[in-house]
């Protein structure tokens, strides 16, 4: 009886063990993603609980090329975004769902969700803490990015993004 139970459990860990090593998808397939109109792929921290978002990327000293912060509100707004303890510009770029799903065509729009662009600003700096930048129209999230990323992935107002887990 013990051996049998030695044995289940030694199978058990192998198992456990083996799942994690084998079992796990790659960090550059399991991150949430957002793809632009010009099939530039960002890799997005998702912020959705209140202490993530005030929070926020204050604090880091850097941000991947490719990287982001997708600020999740439960409902659309005029969300502030601020700059508090930023080491680096930002562009800050608010969305809102759209059932337009054509303007999400060139990225296969089946399969994630189609976010339109409703304000962009651009090289937003660090020393404008503590004014706080509002959107000119209602949105539910929020991308930052390094300063730089908007323009060159084509991101600009009525544009869309995919987003996909």
């Amino acid at each position: 009886m013990r051996f049998r139970l030695f044995v289940a459990g030694f199978l058990s860990c192998l198992a456990i063990a083996l799942l994690a090593v084998y079992g796990r998808a790659s960090p550059e397939h399991s991150a949430p993603m957002l793809r632009t109109s010009n099939d530039t792929s960002i890799s997005v921290v998702l912020a959705s609980t209140e202490s993530e978002r005030v929070r926020g990327l204050g604090g880091r000293r850097e941000l991947g090329e490719r990287e982001g912060m997708l600020f999740v509100f439960p409902r659309s707004g005029y969300h502030g975004m601020w700059m508090k303890d930023m080491r680096f510009p930002l562009d800050i770029i608010w969305l809102r769902p759209t059932r337009n799903n054509a303007a999400c065509a060139h990225n296969n729009a089946g399969k994630g969700v189609c976010l339109e662009v409703v304000d962009v600003r651009e090289g937003v700096a660090t020393d404008t803490f503590p004014s706080v930048l509002y959107p000119r129209e209602p949105a539910q999230y929020v991308l930052e990015v390094n300063a730089g990323v908007a323009r060159g992935a084509g991101i600009q107002i009525g544009g869309a993004l995919l987003f996909a887990r």
